[in-house]
């Protein structure tokens, strides 16, 4: 049964991945806040019309047991996560993204050694090491200039720490409400939020239902909420945290060639370089802690 789950967060990083092009091409039509508010209340509308439709009616006393912490959770992931990476794609390639994501596993194993004072091997602290060079190669191909890609970078590691610090209440939220429940109320609360500053913010064009911005929106609804976050939530609540994190590492072997092939986004070979440090220090964590 271990296994199914492990496919279903392979899966989930799949989805995501490939979902992030998407991302980035609505982003730069619609606006980051446009982006992040739309996001979540089309994918809370849909998961709601599920619910109703399949007669799996969302039960109102576990959501108001647990309203604090689907707060918290909203807050950390949907409103402010979401804002830094919808902002990140305005200065660094979806392509790029896709692979800075994956250091995510890192940022879930700093949270466990600062909250739960778990020790970090050698190893581990190697690792680590290999992992941030990659990662520096990745944003700078080498070229130890900064400039407005570098910016982008610093907002996906800023999500990134904050996305990783939700994953202990992520966990407890899917095994109490279930994943489908947890990613509704989530994205409409968190798109409920955002909607007002989206409105005081973004032009009037990108309200245009013609854009195609909203074409790429909803793949990306279908692609990251509706397949990847509800598997990611699915096997949040069956597997530990770190793997979970760490198979995503799996995402960007499938969504580089597709944002290659079809939207001729490309990395340079220093770049290319450094994506692989990251995806292959990543898997090594994930079969040491799985050892």
């Amino acid at each position: 049964m271990t296994h199914s789950y492990t496919a279903i967060a392979i899966l989930s990083s799949i989805f995501s991945s490939i979902a992030w092009i998407f991302q980035g091409m609505a982003v730069h039509e619609l606006s980051p806040l446009v982006v992040a508010a739309a996001q979540g209340l089309l994918s809370g509308a849909i998961f709601f019309s599920f619910s109703r439709l399949s007669g799996r009616s969302v039960s109102r006393a576990l959501i108001q047991q647990n309203l604090k912490s689907l707060l918290a959770l909203t807050v950390l992931r949907q409103v402010i996560v979401g804002t830094l990476l919808n902002f990140a794609q305005l200065y660094s390639s979806s392509i790029k993204i896709i692979f800075f994501t994956k250091l995510e596993p890192y940022f879930v194993l700093f949270w466990a050694w600062l909250l739960a004072g778990e020790r970090i091997s050698r190893q581990h602290f190697l690792l680590l090491m290999i992992h941030v060079s990659g990662a520096v190669l990745l944003s700078t191909g080498a070229d130890l200039h900064l400039g407005q890609a570098q910016f982008g970078d610093l907002l996906v590691v800023a999500g990134l720490t904050i996305s990783s610090f939700s994953y202990i209440r992520a966990k407890k939220l899917s095994q109490d409400l279930g994943a489908a429940t947890v990613n509704g109320v989530t994205g409409f609360l968190g798109g409920t939020i955002l909607l007002p500053f989206a409105i005081a913010t973004a032009p009037s064009t990108a309200w245009s239902l013609s854009s195609p911005g909203w074409g790429h929106l909803l793949t990306l609804v279908i692609l990251f909420n509706i397949f990847g976050l509800t598997m990611w939530y699915y096997a949040l609540g069956h597997l530990d945290s770190w793997l979970v994190s760490a198979l995503r590492a799996v995402g960007p072997l499938a969504a580089a060639p597709v944002a290659w092939f079809f939207f001729g986004q490309t990395l340079s070979t220093m770049q290319i370089f450094g994506g692989f440090l990251v995806l292959i220090t990543s898997a090594a964590l994930a079969r040491g802690r799985a050892t």
